[in-house]
């Protein structure tokens, strides 16, 4: 029986990138050919949060240290117990991991931190059911942990690791605990508009950029929250992904590819990322083409403006978006809209069960694994919604 000889490398050669995008796109590419997935993973590639490691004013910010580790990071897992063809002849799984500036709260004061993100976990298919994913998530476990380790900044002494499951509570025997977010798929569009929606006034629709005084109210809000969960107890970690306009270019330039390739046509329609309101309240959505619905991804409402009639301005607003495109469905997370917030839209949703699916199960089930010093039961996450996804 051969013995397995394991090496865990990261990967920065751009044609063994490709390959695991290859190799991993028959469950993730939807209904884009494998060429066209393995194109859209290069494109966000590209983005500014992917290469926020190297962006300058973040260097200057935080420092080359802290800095360095931001972006998306790839990792192969090989055996070299198999013969050596070619460059990619022993890669058995990969995976990324997507790093960003976080918050959390250390003697009463506000302090960032690295986040991480795992994604694209893949096991080639001739060799499953061998333990290499396993092997692959624990090798990754090594690596960062060493760097923590080695490190001597608050950044990266206190990073955490987070993901986000598409095979359910797997990641659990791995050290991870769960923070299930439920979803909400709306298809009674023309009853919400009857029923709820407001015709705002002096509304403007946001574009692919330009509306970064949102995400620092977002980002001031943020800091407050976490600020207020440490205070109420210390003995938590309490942890956010820091609000970054990056982020939502991550989502848009996704959304921007797949329009193009699954519906050309639409290419000469204006399309919108969201909406703000004079107050500067506003909501920020991704059209999600492959699940014919509108996501609203972040919501953010002023003080002095009420709930449910801001709601009703944002619900408004994405329905028209929605029926623009031809997309049947709006989408949110429980953490971003709930009916503890909103009774008077769910007492409305609720009247149509049927129609209205309400409280699903999340494909992608978040989860974290607890930085040094704490348990898993001793941490808090704050804002787990749709905007830190990966």
């Amino acid at each position: 029986m051969t013995v397995k000889q394991i090496s865990f490398e990261v990967n920065t050669d751009p044609e063994v990138i490709r390959f695991t995008h290859l190799s991993n796109g028959a469950v993730w590419k939807g209904p884009l050919t494998l060429e066209q997935y393995a194109d859209r993973e290069h494109s966000m590639f590209q983005g500014n949060l992917c290469q926020k490691n190297n962006n300058k004013k973040i260097i200057e910010k935080y420092g080359k240290t802290n800095a360095q580790w931001l972006g998306l990071k790839h990792f192969i897992l090989k055996d070299k117990s198999l013969e050596d063809k070619s460059k990619t002849s022993q890669i058995v799984a990969g995976c990324e991991t997507l790093n960003r500036i976080g918050f959390t709260a250390i003697d009463g004061k506000i302090v960032p931190i690295l986040v991480l993100c795992i994604g694209g976990v893949f096991t080639q298919e001739a060799h499953r059911g061998k333990g290499y994913a396993k092997e692959m998530i624990l090798g990754l476990h090594k690596y960062f942990d060493e760097i923590r380790d080695r490190a001597t900044t608050p950044f990266l002494k206190n990073m955490i690791i987070t993901l986000y499951s598409e095979v359910e509570e797997y990641y659990a025997r791995l050290g991870y605990k769960s923070d299930h977010a439920a979803v909400h798929k709306i298809s009674q569009l023309d009853t919400l508009l009857k029923e709820y929606c407001i015709d705002g006034k002096n509304v403007k629709y946001l574009d692919f950029d330009g509306y970064d005084d949102l995400i620092q109210l977002q980002s001031n809000q943020m800091e407050r929250d976490i600020l207020a969960s440490h205070l109420q107890d210390p003995s938590k970690f309490v942890f956010g992904v820091k609000p970054d306009i990056h982020n939502y270019e991550w989502f848009e330039i996704r959304d921007l590819f797949i329009r193009s390739k699954l519906f050309p046509e639409q290419l000469d329609k204006k399309i919108a990322f969201g909406c703000r309101l004079p107050s500067n309240s506003h909501v920020i959505w991704h059209h999600n083409w492959n699940g014919n619905s509108l996501i609203l991804i972040k919501t953010f409402i002023a003080n002095g403006d009420d709930l449910e009639e801001t709601m009703g301005v944002f619900l408004q607003n994405a329905v028209m978006e929605a029926k623009e495109h031809n997309l049947s469905k709006l989408e949110f997370w429980d953490t971003e809209i709930n009916s503890v917030k909103y009774p008077k839209l769910f007492k409305i949703l609720e009247r149509d069960s049927k129609n209205n699916k309400l409280y699903l199960t999340n494909g992608s089930l978040s989860a974290y694994r607890a930085p040094i010093g704490f348990t898993n039961d001793q941490v808090k996450w704050q804002e787990n919604t749709k905007f830190c996804w990966f």
